[in-house]
C-alpha cells in the first residue's frame, strides 16, 4: 500500500515518495489486466481506464 505521509518541509514529494507511487500504480495496472471481462465490467472505471 502505498503510504501518503509526507515529511518534506515544503510540501513536495521527494523522489524516492513518487517512485513508490508510480510502482504502486503500475503494479495496479498489471493486476486490473489480469482480471476476467465480468469482474473488470463491475469496477467503476472510466472509458479511458477500461480501453
Amino acid at each position: 500500500m502505498v503510504d501518503s505521509y509526507d515529511d518534506s518541509l515544503d510540501g513536495e514529494k521527494s523522489k524516492t515518495q513518487v517512485k513508490r507511487e508510480l510502482h504502486a500504480l503500475v503494479d495496479l495496472g498489471e493486476r486490473l489486466t489480469t482480471l476476467k471481462a465480468d469482474v473488470l465490467a463491475k469496477l467503476p472505471l472510466t472509458d479511458a481506464l477500461r480501453k
